[in-house]
């Protein structure tokens, strides 16, 4: 499985253009800095679509926004209690 992947990342790598990539990768930089600016999703789609790893586009995003913090689950279900929210509670999912 690994030597599978490594091929795919090597094929992937030998495709794409690296200067279309780093420019892409520098717009999705540039805009992940300012967390207002509008032009975030683009510059991950344009990213991706550059040939982007995930993991190249999530270091970008790491180093303007720093590492996700994990919200225990008990805070999310208690923020959306009283809200007019549905609980995600197992019998009270708005598809059940």
């Amino acid at each position: 499985m690994e030597a599978a992947q490594a091929e795919r990342l090597a094929k992937l790598r030998a495709w794409r253009c690296e200067d279309r990539l780093d420019a892409a990768l520098t717009v999705l930089r540039t805009s992940a800095a300012h967390p207002a600016d509008a032009r975030t999703p683009g510059a991950l789609r344009a990213a991706l679509a550059a040939g982007a790893t995930l993991g190249e586009v999530s270091g970008v995003l790491r180093a303007a926004w720093g590492a996700p913090r994990r919200t225990p689950a008990f805070l999310t279900v208690r923020s959306q209690v009283g809200h007019g929210r549905r609980s995600p509670v197992a019998g009270n999912h708005p598809s059940a």
